[in-house]
């Protein structure tokens, strides 16, 4: 599971478009500590900033969802062939479009939940990564 800064920036920034329902088993970048025993008590573990929710609902304003492969995928609503065909021509169309030094810095991500939170963001919302924020994609 990809919890790096850059992961967490991209689905804070992806919060604007993707509504976000908090449910069981979400890994989350949580806004404040966790400093309450209680907290514990509830079925809330971290590593550091980053929990898995197990059996407590929280605020939206608290929670950066950091969504799973099979999560973005469920977004897409098509079939796993299909949903792996347009992934895989979405990919190639990235490549061949982006020069050598774009395709270095911004294309090729750290994780696969980079490279598909950028396909959804594409696809659904018409929206590149540029490193800083999701932007028009022309």
């Amino acid at each position: 599971m990809d919890t790096t800064p850059e992961y967490i920036k991209m689905n804070q920034k992806a919060m604007k478009y993707i509504p976000y329902y908090p449910t069981v088993g979400d890994w989350c970048f949580l806004k404040h500590d966790i400093t309450s025993p209680d907290d514990m008590a509830h079925g809330l573990y971290f590593d550091e900033d980053i929990i898995i929710i197990e059996d407590r609902q929280y605020d939206n304003s608290e929670l950066t969802p950091l969504y799973r492969q099979d999560q973005l995928q469920d977004m897409m609503n098509k079939s796993p062939g299909q949903l792996l065909w347009e992934f895989y021509s979405w990919y190639q169309d990235r490549q061949r479009e982006a020069t050598l030094v774009v395709r270095d810095k911004l294309f090729f991500r750290t994780s696969m939940e980079q490279l598909w939170l950028s396909f959804v963001m594409f696809e659904l919302y018409h929206k590149t990564w540029n490193g800083e924020d999701w932007v028009k994609t022309n």
